[in-house]
């Protein structure tokens, strides 16, 4: 079955100055970062935090800081902490997937992050999902340091995963695509590392912040 693909510029009940997300600020931070200890959107009931690290990416010899990672799920108890960590995650209502910026990055730039890491999961670029979320985040706004971006992933009553992608300007988009699409945009972060920095950053997220 094709995907469906729609795109929203604002959802219904969200404020520029609310988010998509309401978070719970912990007492834990990465690069000056807070870590939050749960996150909610409409709808979604509470998702606890599986783990957070920091992005690298090595820049002329030279690893560059770019962004702390937060990753939470309506199901953390179900999460594996190793090599299954991907697919434990498969049947979980709510996934987010949160990050904030410690230098400016270029919506292209990130846009071609996204693609190398699934391309390291065999995940078919031309897929219209995909190809929808890649092109919603080349029109988004630019990254900038201390601004997050949010993917929020719901599984749905018709067998399908929506993302809900928010830019560092609080601009909502919306792709309805089929189950796999929450695998494959989990995998960026918890499948096959495109590089050291991811590989480094998953094992991070792999560990209990509380």
């Amino acid at each position: 079955m094709k995907s469906i693909i729609g795109s929203l510029v604002l959802l219904a009940g969200l404020t520029a100055n609310a988010g998509l997300l309401t978070l719970a600020p912990g007492n834990k931070q990465i690069e000056g970062v807070t870590l939050n200890q749960t996150a909610q959107a409409a709808g979604t009931g509470s998702m606890s935090l599986l783990g957070a690290g920091l992005r690298s990416k090595t820049v002329l010899f030279v690893a560059a800081k770019v962004y702390v990672a937060e990753i939470f799920s309506s199901e953390a108890a179900k999460f594996s902490r190793d090599a299954n960590a991907l697919k434990s995650l498969e049947t979980a209502n709510a996934t987010a997937i949160r990050l904030t910026f410690l230098r400016g990055v270029d919506a292209a730039t990130v846009a071609s992050s996204y693609r190398e890491a699934l391309a390291a999961n065999n995940v078919n670029l031309q897929d219209a999902a995909i190809a929808q979320f890649l092109a919603n985040v080349e029109k988004g706004g630019d990254a900038a340091s201390g601004k997050s971006f949010v993917m929020l992933l719901t599984l749905t009553a018709n067998g399908g995963t929506q993302l809900t992608y928010e830019d560092t300007k609080n601009q909502i988009s919306v792709v309805q695509g089929p189950r796999a699409l929450q695998q494959q945009i989990l995998s960026i972060w918890l499948g096959n590392s495109a590089d050291a920095g991811l590989e480094k950053l998953k094992k991070s997220l792999l560990n209990p912040v509380y």
